[in-house]
């Protein structure tokens, strides 16, 4: 049991499982509506680590020849590239053509909310750190304030995420935070709030044209 615990692969997956089935419980959803959400949600999470894995390759492959394993940890620099990635391809198929409901859409960030808040109580009981009452609070406000969202639309959804970004940021400032094992750094929260303002400006944007016309 000891082993299966220090596996780095077993603790984010019992803590993404433990989020997926607490939120299967909790949500409002019909049944089709809770299979559609997490179809999206696995999508990307299999695209984030395929990225991850074949940049890690790329970044490096001379490592690896030398030492097979060193294939199966990923980088700082594998995961941040890989998020940021799969993030602005799920940004562009959102705004080019693949206009997801509204109540999935919500549903997600309700799902990555609560998610995120299994993820900091685990380190929290873990390494008994202040920072992590902080971040377990800021998901909780967001997964309070993803109900009011859905009322508003989709740009109040897509507020609420850079919003959520700018607290972290302001919590943790120039600590790095782990999430399901993986090192996310105060830069790599940086270029998620980037991709959150440009998605949030082009919404605006197409908001504004469609009240002209």
């Amino acid at each position: 049991m000891l082993n299966l615990f220090s596996n780095p692969v077993f603790i984010p997956l019992l803590l993404i499982s433990l989020g997926i089935g607490l939120w299967w419980l909790l949500t409002s959803l019909t049944v089709s509506e809770k299979k559609e959400t997490l179809n999206h949600f696995v999508d990307k999470v299999f695209y984030f680590f395929f990225i991850a894995f074949v940049g890690n390759g790329f970044f490096y492959f001379f490592e690896i020849i030398a030492l097979p394993y060193r294939a199966l940890i990923l980088s700082t620099t594998a995961v941040s590239v890989s998020f940021l990635l799969v993030l602005a391809y799920s940004f562009y198929r959102y705004l080019k053509n693949d206009k997801t409901e509204q109540k999935i859409l919500g549903a997600i960030f309700q799902l990555v909310s609560l998610v995120g808040i299994i993820n900091h109580m685990y380190y929290y009981f873990l390494y008994k750190s202040p920072l992590m009452i902080g971040l377990i609070l800021l998901f909780s406000g967001l997964l309070l304030l993803s109900s009011a969202t859905l009322l508003r639309g989709d740009s109040w959804i897509m507020a609420s995420g850079l919003l959520g970004t700018i607290f972290h940021l302001l919590i943790t400032r120039s600590q790095s935070v782990l999430y399901f094992g993986f090192v996310v750094t105060p830069e790599l929260l940086v270029f998620i709030a980037i991709e959150w303002i440009i998605v949030l400006v082009v919404l605006l944007r197409r908001q504004k044209q469609s009240k002209r016309t």
